[in-house]
């Protein structure tokens, strides 16, 4: 089973149009709505997407690369995080308040996540 709920994929005109309605920034990318304490998300400090009562961003790590794999949605992350095994340490390329950073972030079994 997966660790990864309440997520979804969008195509890159949907996404133009979102980002705009939403201040998600113009690169296409990953980005949570969630991130359960304890999880290797959490441990690596990734920030879910906060939305205001007009759905528009305030927050939110948005993930663009996983080992340096260029990634346009979440589909894409989980797919490429899925090539890995539990106990790996992948490193994250995210832009977080509009800067770009690397963020570590070691594997676990999906049984391992509580949620």
């Amino acid at each position: 089973s997966s660790s990864l709920q309440n997520t979804f994929a969008i195509d890159a005109n949907t996404f133009k149009r979102l980002s705009r309605q939403m201040n998600l920034g113009g690169t296409p990318g990953a980005f949570f709505d969630s991130v359960y304490a304890g999880s290797p998300a959490a441990k690596a400090g990734l920030i879910p997407l906060t939305l205001d009562a007009d759905q528009t961003r305030i927050q939110g790590d948005i993930v663009t690369e996983v080992n340096g794999k260029r990634i346009i949605n979440f589909s894409e992350f989980q797919f490429a995080v899925r090539t890995y095994k539990p106990g790996d340490t992948i490193s994250l390329t995210v832009i977080r308040d509009g800067k770009t950073i690397k963020v570590p972030v070691t594997l676990v079994g999906s049984s391992q996540v509580r949620q």
